[in-house]
Order: structure tokens, then sequence, then C-alpha cells
């Protein structure tokens, strides 16, 4: 559990220097602090949020025939990262790290 938290630390760290490193070459037009801050958390919400999505998603049940399960793996492709991005993002990314944390103090 404390591995998680302390290597989430690290993509937060990627991600700020990431945006940091794309509002110096000119790819934004924000301030280096603030693409600093977005990045770092956009990775780290996506750290916490990806794993979260892809086991609800694999746990869903579309019967035993191919068809329901083709399409399983083609929304798959599409929606898990969409759903991992917007859950992370929106306060998914917070609450998972917070019961990580919660529960490696006990």
């Amino acid at each position: 559990m404390k591995t998680r938290l302390v290597l989430s630390w690290f993509f937060l760290l990627a991600g700020a220097a990431w945006g940091a490193c794309l509002s110096y070459a000119g790819k934004t037009s924000a301030d280096p602090l603030v693409s600093a801050m977005t990045g770092g958390y956009l990775l780290w919400a996506l750290y916490w949020g990806v794993p979260v999505v892809f086991r609800w998603w694999v746990g869903l049940d579309f019967g035993r025939e191919w068809q329901p399960r083709l399409l399983k793996f083609l929304l798959g492709w599409l929606l898990v990262p969409l759903f991992s991005y917007l859950y992370g993002v929106f306060g998914g990314g917070l609450y998972q790290c917070l019961k990580t944390w919660w529960r490696s103090r006990s």
C-alpha cells in the first residue's frame, strides 16, 4: 500500500515536469506554474483512476456468446480510457488516494 502512495508522488512529479516543459517550449499559453500543476494533477489522477475503472470493466459480464464479448472488447478500447480519465480527474483519484492512505495507516 505504501508503495502505491510513494509511486503516486513520482507520477505527480513527472506530470509536473511534463507540464512545465510544455509551457517553456511554447506549446501552451499558460504560465509554467499553472501548466506544471495541471500536468502533475492529470497524470497523478490517471495513476489512481485507470486501475479502478479497468477492474470494473473486466468484472462486467456480457454473457457467453462471442458477439457480446467482441462488443465488450471493442468498446473497452474506447470507454476504459475515457472513463478512467473522467473518474480520476473528477474526484475518483483523490478518493482512491485517500482510501489507500487511510488503509496504510492501520
